[in-house]
């Protein structure tokens, strides 16, 4: 009788493994129907016993659907069963990520805390916790413990967690230097790549931005970030058709991309057009409202068009985005000192000055200034732009363009000392 019993055991063991690797397979390959078929077929014995994996598996599948409550309370379900077994890990694991998802950050860390409770050298808890501290702008905390997961496995999710803090941070270069270690670890991942093109751009190093750009490209030929990117840089260089050819590359394979729209409204902006900037520029904001980026470039094509009222609405929506912009406040204080908002446009140049010390937000606030006849204030000004200048014009080439316009600068202030003196 007993090895009966042992028989049937046996037998239905082997059955429920069968099962199991069946259902792993269709799960893997994301066929969640079949595998529902799969499960509601055999997964429960005459007995009523229905195996925990599967209740795993229902639980993920339902998660994966946005069913984010269904999936928690079937995954609890499980750890029920597995409470009394040696390994609950992967089951604790999977309950914190939906706790994750579902915003409950604090109970995700207890849950990802109890784990590393039994095993410190998890990675996985570490990441996860990272990731949380990212979510909640609490950088300093989130490299923490990054770097604790990094050290036990520096794998590609990880090195590309640690790249995202050091770019929240604004550390470029440690930024690119993290996904450059991820990449190798990848190296067809294409968006990955196109990441670093994007970064290498930003540094202003147009010819890792191409090379990265042209790395994808010869992946996946029509990959409209990447093409954006390519024709961002032939933009800035000039190279206006080149430029146009790529940007319509990029609207046959991504036309509801607000990048796309975005760049192709710049690319009428700098031909002069200025209407059909305008109604590229509009679709880009339909479609990404909160990107502050375009409601700026909608504000410097109406005060091109000296639609100042317009381009202040504008202007001041990027603001609004964007409260460490610095160029954001020099042109919303163009747009005022135009609009005869005086006030307002001081505070702005003295906001712009404040996130950075830039001699062209300077010459700009000089001449505002001066406009107003604010002489003392403007000779302050120029003392101030004198004493960065020199700094700023041997690391960047873009301040050079203002060098021609000091000495007239030092004449205006001149005349203007010489006529506040006058009674």
């Amino acid at each position: 009788m007993e090895k009966l019993l042992k028989k049937k055991e046996e037998k239905r063991t082997n059955e429920i493994e069968s099962l199991n690797f069946l259902v792993h397979q269709y799960f893997i390959r994301n066929e969640f129907d079949s595998c529902f078929e799969v499960l509601s077929k055999y997964s429960k014995f005459k007995s009523g016993f229905e195996s925990p994996y599967s209740i795993i598996i229902k639980g993920l599948i339902a998660r994966s659907g946005g069913r984010l409550s269904e999936s928690l309370s079937l995954l609890k379900d499980c750890h029920a069963l597995y409470r009394y077994s040696n390994d609950t890990t992967y089951v604790l694991k999977e309950i914190g990520k939906t706790f994750y998802l579902l915003g409950k950050m604090a109970d995700s860390i207890d849950i990802y805390n109890n784990v590393l409770h039994k095993n410190k050298d998890d990675w996985d808890c570490y990441y996860h916790i990272g990731l949380i501290f990212l979510n909640r702008k609490k950088y300093d905390k989130a490299e923490e413990f990054i770097n604790e997961a990094m050290r036990i496995n520096p794998c590609k999710e990880v090195l590309i967690a640690s790249g995202k803090i050091f770019l929240k941070k604004g550390i470029l270069n440690q930024a690119i230097q993290r996904l450059e270690e991820a990449l190798k670890l990848s190296p067809n991942d294409y968006n990955l790549m196109s990441t670093l093109g994007s970064l290498y751009l930003k540094t202003k190093d147009h010819e890792g931005a191409i090379n990265y750009f042209k790395k994808v490209l010869e992946v996946e030929n029509k990959y409209s970030k990447s093409l954006m990117g390519l024709a961002s840089i032939n933009q800035l260089n000039g190279n206006f058709e080149e430029a146009y050819e790529l940007l319509s590359m990029g609207y046959t394979s991504n036309n509801n991309s607000a990048y796309l729209w975005n760049n192709l409204g710049m690319w009428f902006f700098a031909k002069e057009k200025k209407i059909f900037a305008a109604t590229c520029l509009k679709r880009a904001l339909y479609l990404a409202p909160f990107e502050w980026y375009i409601s700026f470039n909608l504000g410097l094509v109406y005060l091109k068009n000296e639609q100042y009222v317009t381009a202040f609405v504008h202007m001041n929506t990027a603001a609004n985005l964007a409260k460490n912009q610095p160029y954001v406040y020099l042109y919303l204080a163009i747009i005022c000192s135009e609009l005869n908002n005086d006030g307002n446009a001081k505070n702005c140049f003295e906001r712009a000055l404040s996130l950075k010390e830039d001699p062209i937000i300077l010459f700009n606030y000089i001449i505002f200034l001066f406009k107003k006849k604010m002489f003392n204030e403007a000779a302050e000004k120029y003392d101030k732009l004198m004493k960065i200048y020199s700094k700023f014009k041997k690391n960047n080439e873009e301040y050079q363009s203002i060098e021609a316009q000091i000495p007239v600068i030092k004449k205006i202030l001149g005349v203007g000392q010489e006529n506040k003196k006058q009674p």
